[in-house]
């Protein structure tokens, strides 16, 4: 409960809630809002995260960065390894191995028994956090808090290492170094942050800080309605965010469509959603992704939504047009 509360805070919550239940908001009232309830957020780690790219746009911490770090690294090392593997000629000289003796080469930068501290929590540890339960239990049996507590059993901290435990059985190590190898050669093609997670987090936060503060505007049923418009001023601000990676690198934050197809096996796409995307040095991941049609917020005629499939997009700024929020080119475009 909150005991004490600024006058002007109060008014600017209220005011940009208001623009939000008026239909008059943007980007801007957004990025206030998000300012304003910043300090009241407390297990809402996605809306936490939203609001501190909005603070500090030069992102070397949080749920996104350590995302696309983790995915970053690990396409930057098999990337390498299929390079090395062909300059080896290998392949060529032992032409029948079967396919995971090439895959352990590529993925042979980890060396089980002894991990550095900075190379298990960014291959192991941040990477395992970028995959999904349903993904691990499809091919282990296991979910992420299982894997964790497997991997705690599996090793010791010491010195700035990660010593493989020496009572461990074959088949245990066999386990374990299979289960490494998955977690580092497998990338999903999903968002850091969830559209129905940032819109329930979202919810709570303001029914709290509503109910704490006294605001006078704020009802969930309306707000939930609104939320694709305030969704996409939140897609723009994070537009144009700088990620710094773990081999001093940058990604950076833009703005995307993404395809959908109704089957896996549809040559084309069925349709075209907006996302946010991040483009790091030879590679680009999803951070944000949606099942927001793009001409809903995009308004102008003969777009070939195909061209800009995963690239960059134009519009990337907020305006409104008889209470219609649009994406609008920047000035400079």
């Amino acid at each position: 409960m909150i005991k004490a509360h600024n006058s002007k805070l109060v008014a600017s919550l209220n005011r940009s809630i208001q623009r939000i239940a008026d239909d008059q908001f943007d980007e801007y009232d957004i990025k206030m809002l998000l300012i304003d309830v910043r300090e009241f957020l407390r297990e809402e780690s996605f809306l936490r995260e939203v609001a501190d790219f909005v603070a500090h746009p030069q992102r070397e911490r949080g749920i996104c960065h350590k995302a696309i770090n983790a995915k970053y690294a690990k396409m930057k090392m098999a990337s390498e390894g299929v390079k090395k593997l062909a300059e080896s000629n290998v392949i060529t000289r032992e032409p029948r191995m079967p396919d995971s003796y090439y895959t352990d080469q590529i993925l042979g930068y980890i060396s089980l028994p002894k991990i550095s501290k900075a190379d298990f929590h960014l291959f192991v540890l941040d990477s395992l956090d970028d995959l999904t339960d349903d993904i691990l239990i499809k091919y282990y049996n296991l979910n992420k808090r299982d894997i964790h507590q497997l991997l705690k059993r599996s090793f010791t901290k010491e010195a700035g290492f990660y010593h493989l435990n020496p009572t461990l059985k074959p088949h245990e190590i066999h386990l374990v170094d299979d289960i490494l190898k998955f977690i580092r050669g497998t990338v999903l093609g999903i968002g850091a942050i969830s559209y129905a997670g940032l819109q329930h987090e979202f919810d709570k936060a303001l029914n709290r800080v509503s109910k704490d503060l006294g605001l006078s505007g704020f009802q969930s049923k309306p707000f939930r309605k609104k939320f694709e418009a305030v969704f996409v001023c939140i897609l723009a601000l994070m537009h144009d965010a700088k990620f710094k990676l773990y081999d001093g690198e940058e990604a950076s934050a833009y703005l995307s469509l993404h395809g959908n197809k109704s089957t896996p096996k549809e040559l084309g796409y069925s349709s075209f959603s907006l996302a946010l995307m991040a483009q790091a040095p030879g590679f680009s991941f999803p951070i944000i992704t949606s099942d927001i049609e793009y001409t809903k917020f995009i308004a102008e005629a003969g777009i070939l939504p195909e061209a800009y499939h995963l690239s960059p997009i134009p519009w990337v700024h907020t305006r409104r047009k008889d209470k219609q929020l649009y994406l609008e080119q920047a000035a400079e475009a």
